[in-house]
């Protein structure tokens, strides 16, 4: 877990230290600052935690949000409750955008009415009017304008939704008690783990980064020079792809 651990005391990476024969994550942040600067922040002297529960707890945040079929099925889900009409969306903008257009053609059109209750063009009101005509003249033309702009602006292909992209993942919970140190190391890193620790709260927030090329990555065979061999990064895993369910 070395350099993925953040202390969120200070916002500052913790260092790996071995004591004992175990493994501990620590952060020395506040103990160089001297005993005034911890008091302040409430930041230990001395904050170190034992690896393992970082491990263990990414082990399963990675086998319960990533690699099971329950995780997908719950975004999609989510997805499929959350997706309605979006502002944002260039269909919405481009209705949105026309009925301002009417809107502002409508009122035009009252302004104008105006002039033909009067026959002196220098009465007050047919003043007051021209003015109004001109600025919501001003205004159509900007929403024209910005309504060229948007039809001309094609959509982008989508992105791939998380969802999918989890699904082009090998199920690794097969293997994942069986990794070593090093192993896991390569799998934490094929996924950007990161861990937000609070030590007074005893709380832990991880994240993990998903991409498209993320299943080509897992299924690549990689070198364990330190150990002397290779083997399929994925090994033992017995991937099947979902068929069904989804």
């Amino acid at each position: 877990m070395r350099g993925r651990c953040v202390c969120n005391l200070c916002n500052h990476r913790m260092e790996g230290s071995s004591q004992k024969g175990e493994n501990y994550m620590r952060c020395l942040r506040a103990s160089g600052r001297g005993k005034e600067a911890a008091k302040a922040t409430g930041h230990p002297g001395s904050l170190q935690t034992k690896e393992r529960m970082f491990v263990d707890h990414t082990i399963d945040f990675l086998a319960t949000q990533v690699f099971s079929p329950e995780a997908v099925m719950r975004l999609r889900d989510e997805i499929e409750r959350a997706d309605e009409p979006r502002p944002e969306d260039r269909e919405a903008k481009i209705m949105l955008l026309r009925s301002d257009i009417n809107e502002l053609q409508q009122a035009i059109d009252r302004q104008v009415l105006t002039f033909e209750k009067y026959d002196n063009p220098m009465q007050s009101v047919i003043l007051a009017a021209e003015c109004r005509i001109e600025e919501l003249h001003n205004r159509k033309v900007m929403v024209e304008e910005t309504l060229s702009v948007v039809e001309a602006d094609k959509p982008s292909k989508p992105a791939p939704e998380l969802a999918d992209i989890l699904e082009t993942l090998p199920d690794l919970r097969p293997a994942l008690e069986s990794y070593n140190e090093e192993e896991l190391a390569q799998l934490f890193d094929a996924f950007g783990v990161e861990a937000r620790y609070n030590h007074h709260e005893r709380t832990l927030k991880l994240s993990v980064t998903v991409y498209p090329e993320l299943a080509e990555i897992l299924e690549d065979e990689r070198p364990l020079e330190a150990a002397g061999r290779r083997k399929s990064f994925i090994a033992g895993a017995g991937f099947e792809p979902a068929t069904s369910g989804l």
